[in-house]
């Protein structure tokens, strides 16, 4: 078995986030807006290539379109598959959901679609600031449960 020669390797320190979009521009504003917040951006083009990379890596933010891979299928397979994902498997990322239909910051919206944030595509040139809200909100409400862990992992050791 041979490794591909774009295989992209994630260290510790890295803040690995995954973009799911087919729109070129889109792409390119969420790729300058995650590497403006140092973030390390993989572009996922299929649906096996998102459900896959997102399960050998945990992302710290995912940015997915509506429409991402659009085939014959009627619904998104990727999005489909984090919206029923267990929560062991996406409590570490942020997800930013984009499409026509959405009211960008609209919480109730963002619930009942299983993400933290969704974004109106004509809203896009405001991603750092959605990507900033959504992670700040995000890591404020795991923040108990992170500190949590990281005193279990720690073997209860007093600071």
């Amino acid at each position: 078995m041979t490794m591909s020669a774009n295989f992209d390797f994630i260290s510790v320190n890295d803040r690995p986030a995954i973009l799911a979009l087919s729109t070129p521009e889109w792409q390119e504003l969420a790729r300058a807006a995650l590497n403006e917040l140092g973030y390390k951006v993989h572009q996922a083009a299929t649906h096996g290539d998102f459900i896959s990379n997102f399960l050998q890596v945990p992302y710290q933010v995912v940015v997915i379109e509506e429409n991402f891979a659009a085939d014959s299928a009627p619904e998104n397979r990727s999005l489909t598959f984090l919206q029923s994902a267990q929560m062991h498997l996406r409590r570490h990322a942020t997800l930013v959901l984009v499409g026509d239909a959405y009211t960008s910051f609209n919480p109730i919206q963002a619930f009942q679609l299983g993400v933290h944030l969704v974004v109106n595509r004509s809203e896009m040139l405001l991603l750092i600031q959605c990507i900033q809200k959504a992670v700040g909100d995000n890591d404020l409400f795991y923040h108990g449960y992170r500190e949590a862990q990281r005193r279990v992992t720690l073997g209860g050791a007093r600071e």
